[in-house]
């Protein structure tokens, strides 16, 4: 088995979110923290809040 790295852009929007989102839901906490982090790095890079 070959492991292949993509670059997150070639991946459809919101699929990393939901793999992330899948991994850490065993535990409310890590992905409602998850969701946090990733809201700010949006705010941070673009100024805009994201929906």
């Amino acid at each position: 088995m070959d492991i292949t790295f993509e670059k997150f852009s070639k991946f459809q929007r919101g699929t990393m979110l939901e793999l992330l989102k899948d991994s850490y839901s065993f535990e409310k906490r890590y992905e409602e923290d998850w969701i946090n982090n990733w809201k700010e790095a949006v705010r941070r890079i673009t100024g805009k809040k994201p929906k």
